[in-house]
């Protein structure tokens, strides 16, 4: 077998082929010709069919009854064709008999083999491209591999073995990931001892003249020894496992499945039971169902299949509820084929989906004969029978692949827009350019173009953008990554240890100084130890015998501590062991889903789940009772909240959000896709498959898209009052230019990195004029600093770790301000720039959270605060006075500070503070809707489908608000729709200000993106400050009038993502209102404990180290230079594991339900993604949109993103790699609807990581 296995058949007195007993699910058949006699044999395994001839040997291949491949033999008896199901040739010639000289690929291209004098292969692969193999020269080990060579003729591999011919050791060209292998004299005992020293121990015993194992034993010194034991059945099949802390047990058929597999602890308690019922002639399940440790059903699937295997249908049922949701898929057959619906049987021709209030059907179309040009050139002819040719989506909508290369690789594919995508690739097979071709089918100048070069050995060499912007890697002579650089020269630069971990990474510019460094260390395992910042402040890691992280203590000795299930499910918390001891709980169902979780306080959030794991009720202690229903696709179709108001949520045949309806009619939001809209103009209609109108209760807004997906243009119509925002991009799909309602124009100036270096402003009716210029920034890093158009200078400097070190313009006004950390990363001390001296002085608690501010010269307590384990304020000291927080015992919604009560609803929204004195009403979708002071209506609110607040008015007196599709604060508008205020942006940092009849003002921004100073270029004079040095949570006004001319100039921005309120007293934060004065949120965590423990808490007690620019959950930095390399790195190495697997066997990396085609779509979606990991906007989940690649989650039913999957925590770059490529999997085959599991399953065997929705927390780019 593949495996190298022997399998044994005897033919018992009846005819029935028998193998030994743990080979069962082999099984071996004879086939007969018409007329009776023998043609040869079928041997099944699983789901994959061998049929041999009568002479043994193998003729064909076939997977659920449909052809992967024929073998075609000449008369001696030779292998000489392989021909797939689309009749794609690969012809075998030999140089002597039975040894293949070259194999002719369908593609034209070849693959030539050598060989030495007796016959061993000595090179694979094209001309000038191959791999090489050298032996053991002597005796009867002359067949042993020693080495093995790559294209550019380098040891890539090294090899030992005994006298008896086994391997002792093994390693790279250069001498590292050294395995050493050595064995006991009766050959039952082996151990492994990997490169960092550890040893892995292997027992086993004889049966059926075969070794199986029995025992394995870890260990390695500072490390946790680790034992699992294996039991075995009469049969020789695995009955059981047993790990120490988790014990099971297996039951089989007589065919070798496993029906019965029960998970108990090694107490005894029994967690759950896995029953799957088997299909009695054909290795696929018919019914699975999971019990919990009550022997209560809990889950339950059913599949119904057609003769040939394949799933006809695909059920799960909710055991409570008795509701049913079914998935159909019809095939090809050969009445079909007769009546000429379809070529070839077994093909999916549909798939209908479990809605059952609409049709959802997909639709496959296939080419029905090969191109008429096969025959003459079959190397380029643009299809196949059999190849497919269109995808109709259940709106009618059509994806058309309208050619493929020889090899059955897409070469050209046209989208329901009428956008044509070209793919070129490497003779071996691999995407080298992916073209979104533009207006002009003779040119490639107007298309996006994203290029793939790679190193003779198939490594990725350089990743090449449409706008020439470059990332090129160098690899070892091991093929291991070691540098990144980007085509300034920037570097980032890996060391290795003998495994491959990356135990120092240097990133410098391209005059090669260093800007940016970190160390890591790791135990004999390859676990992570110990990671160092640059100034070698440690974070220590300790782990279980299951390799979960048990304790990480911080660099000033906080530990944390962490227990686990015997399933491995993080159980219990314990953070600051020695101090705070903040203990929170977690508690899981049978089927992994997150049931309850106990915070510090001792309360309790619990999550309630249907059959299908959907949550269908969520009791806070906060926000109180929740509940959803679901419609039969999965689709939230209701939610309840505590205060009794029911959402009812509608959704197209593409599973598209199309109308979100609450009991307050007015409030309602709908959606609609794929209808290009009156506002759009020419070249703006390319619409099908993004959202094109919202209508809600704030406004009408309506989007127009190029060809490339790019909004272009989006009118938002409230009240009457339209305002239309443009925007213009780059070749390379980077902002160019933005077009104000008012006609002002921004547009941006970048180097060859595709980075801003300047910004120049044309304010309506006027001329251009530079904002800024000369923008520089650190490598794979922050922006270094630029100057305004006025010449002054704002510079940005950052420490080895990337932290902010000072932000200083020398001028007379300017914001100057230099940072200390401590060691544990925590902002100390604020100084003067470049001056170690602090001015403020700021001390924190064990858990990172805010305690003090202090004079920094004489130590005086300016404020003070105190906070429970959970989070929550206490007390806070303000000057000379102190208050006291109060809260009630069953939550955390403050009921007072200084005795001064506050009132809430059910759902924890903050109603009234002081009685009368502050009063807010919420609507029915939840959010804050009018503010009063003392019984007076102080101003109402309106939003938009997005969550953004889009109107504000009094009486008849309105303005209108406007924001960028990253979530930034645009403008504010009158009732006429003149503006009152616009802001400009660099990335995530506000730079300008038009205000003030129309003028430009230079906004100096903090290290997160605050705004502290506002010059007027004219006097170059600073009229409006907000101190960083004041209140830490930002209850310190800002001072509008610093000149002292008596004109002040009022500007409402504070942290990010805020903007202040003067009618309610609070900074509205998008998704929720925060109040200053007590650094809390008046309204719990939308997201809820995804956000943080204390749903309340502004970024987690730390207002100067971090930001919440959406109100959702506090982040350092957004994407940092840290995290763009992991990305980039998990790019290049998730490209070569899928190239080297694709290219090799499908079988190291799939898990048998994939072809080649599939790994090569999911490298075009690679080659062409972007990506981002703005958390704020989402939720720490990685989900999947059109273009796109977020490693975030929306949190919210945002149809401009169509969320498809959210797995979530996950360790490693295996794991950033996996979640990548799952998402990938989602855009490659989007109108296909890859089965999750499926994806999972490959994810895990690839990448040593399946990422899983039933996983709580955010995901860590490392």
């Amino acid at each position: 077998m593949e495996d190298g296995k022997v399998a044994p058949f005897i033919k018992d007195t009846s005819g029935v082929w028998l193998t030994q007993s743990d080979l069962r699910h082999y099984h071996l058949s004879e086939i007969a010709e018409t007329d009776g006699s023998f043609a040869g044999w079928q041997l099944r395994i699983g789901t994959l069919t061998y049929i041999f001839d009568s002479k043994g040997r193998l003729v064909r291949v076939e997977r659920l009854g449909e052809l992967l491949i024929s073998v075609v033999y000449d008369a001696t008896g030779q292998p000489i064709k392989l021909i797939d199901r689309q009749s794609r040739e690969a012809t075998i010639n030999y140089a002597s008999y039975m040894q293949a000289s070259s194999v002719d690929l369908p593609d034209g291209g070849r693959i030539d083999y050598m060989y030495d004098a007796e016959k061993r292969l000595t090179s694979a692969g094209s001309t000038g491209d191959s791999v090489g193999y050298r032996y053991v020269n002597s005796g009867n080990d002359n067949v042993l591999l020693t080495e093995k060579l790559d294209q550019t003729g380098t040891v890539i591999g090294r090899y030992v073995y005994d006298t008896q011919g086994r391997a002792t050791t093994t390693e790279n060209g250069i001498g590292g990931n050294h395995f050493a292998v050595a064995y006991a004299e009766n050959g039952n005992q082996v151990t492994v001892t990997p490169p960092l020293g550890s040893s892995k121990e292997f027992y086993f015993d004889v049966f059926n003249n075969g070794r199986r194992l029995r025992r394995t034993v870890d260990a390695c010194v500072g490390c946790q020894r680790s034992e699992t034991s294996y039991s075995y059945g009469d049969d020789g099949y695995l009955s059981g496992s047993n790990n120490g802390a988790l014990v099971k047990n297996f039951s089989r058929d007589q065919n070798g499945h496993v029906i019965s597999a029960s998970e108990n602890s090694y107490d005894g308690s029994h967690l759950r039971t896995t029953q799957t019922e088997w299909h009695p002639d054909l290795s696929v399940p018919v019914t699975r169902q999971v019990y919990d440790a009550t022997n209560t059903l809990i889950e339950q699937s059913t599949w119904a299949y057609n003769a040939r295997g394949q799933a006809l249908s695909s059920s799960r049922t909710d055991p409570v509820a008795g509701t049913t949701r079914t998935t159909a898929t019809t095939y090809c057959e050969q009445t079909d084929i007769d009546a000429g619906t379809c070529p070839l049987l077994g093909l999916a021709t549909s798939v209908d989906g479990a809605r059952s209030d609409l049709s959802d059907l997909l639709r496959y179309t296939y080419y029905a004969t090969d191109d008429s040009t096969c025959a003459a050139t079959p190397f380029s002819c643009p299809h196949r029978k059999g190849d497919r040719w269109k995808v109709t989506n259940a709106l009618g909508q059509i994806t058309e692949y309208l050619a493929y290369d020889g090899a059955g690789r897409p070469l050209s594919v046209k989208d329901a827009n009428g956008i044509v995508t070209d793919y070129s690739y490497h003779p071996r097979g691999w995407l080298t350019a992916s073209k979104v071709r533009g207006a002009d089918a003779s040119s490639e100048a107007d298309d996006r173009i994203t290029r793939i070069d790679y190193w003779p050995t198939g490594l990725v060499r350089q990743v090449t953008h449409p706008d020439g912007a470059f990332t090129a890697f160098t690899y070892d002579a091991a093929h291991r990554l070691t540098d990144i650089t980007d085509n300034a020269g920037n570097t980032v630069h890996y060391t290795l240890d003998n495994a491959g971990n990356r135990v120092k990474e240097d990133t410098k510019d391209a005059a090669g100084t260093l800007k940016r460094t970190l160390s890591r260390v790791y135990n004999q395992l390859g676990q992570l130890k110990t990671q160092a910042t640059a100034a070698s402040d440690p974070t220590d890691f300790a782990y279980d015998a299951n390799g979960n992280a048990t304790t990480v203590t911080a660099a000033l000795a906080t530990a944390t501590q962490s227990e686990y299930d015997p399933l491995n499910r993080l159980s219990r918390t314990l953070q600051d062991v020695a101090g705070i001891k903040a203990d929170t709980k977690f508690e899981y169902d049978a089927l992994d889903n997150l049931t309850k979780v106990t915070d510090p306080k001792g309360l309790d959030t619990t999550y309630d789940y249907n059959g299908f794991g959907e949550l269908v009720k969520l009791t806070s202690p906060d926000t109180g009772v929740t509940r959803y229903t679901y419609d039969s696709a999965g689709n939230r179709a209701t939610q309840t909240d505590a205060r009794g108001n029911t959402t009812a949520y509608s959704y197209d045949a593409l599973n598209r959000l199309t109308k979100v309806t609450y009991p307050t009619t007015s409030l309602n939001v709908t959606y609609t896709y794929d209808v290009t809209q009156t506002a759009c103009a020419s070249g703006e209609t390319f619409s099908i498959g993004r959202l094109t109108k919202m209508q809600d209760g704030g406004a009408i807004t309506q989007y127009c898209y190029n060809r490339f997906g790019d909004l272009v243009r989006k009118v938002q119509t409230s009240n009457g009052t339209a305002l239309v925002l443009r925007y213009d991009y780059t070749v390379g799909g980077q902002l160019r230019r933005m077009t104000y309602p008012d006609g002002a124009v921004v547009d941006y100036v970048r180097n060859a990195q595709g980075q801003t270096t300047q910004i120049g402003v044309t304010p309506a009716g006027g001329s251009r004029q530079v904002l800024l210029g000369n923008a520089s920034y650190y490598p794979f890093g922050p922006a270094a600093g630029w100057t305004y158009g006025n010449g002054r200078t704002l510079a940005r400097q950052y420490d080895l770790d990337y932290r902010p070190q000072a932000i200083q313009d020398t001028r007379p006004g300017g914001l100057d301000v230099g940072f200390g950390f401590d060691p544990a990363g925590n902002l100390t001390a604020l100084t003067p720039a470049g001056n170690p001296a602090p001015e403020i002085g700021l001390g924190y608690d064990a858990l990172g959270r805010l305690t003090a501010l202090k004079d920094g010269r004489t130590g005086t307590l300016i404020d003070g605060y105190s906070v429970d384990a959970t989070g929550n304020r206490l007390s806070a000291k303000v000057g000379t006075a102190t208050q006291i927080y109060s809260y009630p015992t069953d939550s955390h919604r403050l009921s007072a500070v200084a005795g001064v009560a506050r009132t809430y609803d059910a759902t924890g929204n903050t109603t009234a503070i002081g009685g009368t004195a502050r009063q807010y009403t919420y609507d029915t979708s939840g959010r804050m809707t009018q503010a009063r002071r003392a019984g007076a209506v102080t101003m109402n609110y309106r939003y938009n489908g997005k969550g953004e607040q889009v109107r504000r008015f009094l009486g008849t007196t309105n303005t209108y608000t406007l924001y960028d599709e990253a979530g930034h604060w645009l403008g504010d508008y009158d009732s006429n729709g003149a503006p009152k205020q616009q802001a400009i942006w660099l990335d995530d940092l506000p730079v300008g200000l038009l205000a003030n009849a129309n003028k430009l003002h230079y906004i100096e921004p903090d290290h997160l993106g605050s705004p502290r100073v506002v010059i007027d270029p004219t006097r170059d004079v600073a009229v409006w400050t907000w101190s960083l040095k004041g209140e830490a949570f930002g209850n310190t006004a800002p001072n509008q009038d610093p000149d002292g001319d008596g004109a002040a100039l009022v500007l409402d921005m504070r942290f990010p993502g805020q903007r202040f309120d003067a009618a309610s007293g609070l900074n509205q934060n998008y998704f929720r209102d925060y109040e200053a004065a007590t650094g809390r949120y008046g309204q719990s965590d939308p997201i809820g404990l995804s956000g943080g423990i204390a749903t309340y808490s502004y970024t987690e007690g730390s207002p100067l180290s971090k930001s919440d620019p959406f109100g959702l959950m506090s982040f350092g930095k957004i994407c940092n230079s840290a995290q763009q390399q992991n990305i980039i790195n998990a790019v290049a190495q998730m490209a070569n594991t899928i190239q080297s697997n694709s290219e090799a066997s499908m079988s190291g990396c799939y898990d048998g339900n994939c072809d080649f085609k599939k790994a090569a779509a999911v490298m075009r979606v690679i080659a062409s993604a972007s990506f981002n990991c703005n958390y704020a906007q989402t939720n720490g989940l990685t989900v999947a949109r059109p273009r796109y690649i977020f490693l975030s989650g929306q949190f919210s039913s945002n149809p401009t993103d169509p969320v498809i999957s959210s797995p979530t925590h996950s360790q490693g770059v295996g794991c950033l790699m996996s979640a990548l490529y799952h998402e990938a999997m989602h855009l490659a085959l989007w109108n296909e609807i890859p089965d999750e599991d499926d994806v999972r399953r490959e994810t895990k065997k690839c990448f040593d990581c399946a990422v899983s929705h039933t996983e709580q927390g955010q995901m860590p780019l490392w």
